[in-house]
């Protein structure tokens, strides 16, 4: 195999490695995988990931769309119109794992996005309160 960044040998005692590499690069493999190699990035996530999804999986979508209820997870709910595409063989389980696995991906990092501005709303009523008290204690 031809080496294309200079790497080190995974730790002795901790058995982990370490990274090596300074910029970031996206190699395509040669059975057509791709790897990103991201220094320094400990986690990517998915934004705007629905668009996406849909795009990926645009037979998945269409038949979301003929749920027996609007808020349909695909997973135990009564006229899912993907679980009975799933038992008749119109979609393969591999797919729509797929399908689930990036819709959970998305669904967290957006929870995640949405609780960091929770956070830092009420960091900033506080530091409100605490400047309206400093003032009233002043004047």
């Amino acid at each position: 195999r031809q080496q294309i960044e200079r790497v080190t040998q995974i730790g002795d005692g901790t058995n982990r490695g370490r990274h090596t590499t300074t910029r970031g690069h996206l190699y395509v493999l040669e059975n057509g995988s791709i790897l990103i190699d991201t220094p320094g990035l400990r986690e990517v996530g998915l934004t705007n990931a629905e668009s996406g999804i849909g795009a990926t999986f645009p037979e998945i979508e269409e038949l979301a769309l003929h749920c027996r209820f609007a808020d349909c997870t695909h997973t135990s709910e009564p006229g899912c119109a993907i679980l009975a595409a799933l038992e008749q063989g119109a979609i393969l389980p591999e797919k729509f794992e797929s399908f689930q696995k990036l819709r959970r991906e998305a669904a967290r990092f957006g929870q995640t996005i949405a609780e960091r501005r929770q956070k830092e709303k009420g960091f900033g009523r506080m530091i409100k309160e605490v400047m309206k008290h400093k003032k009233q204690l002043k004047g």
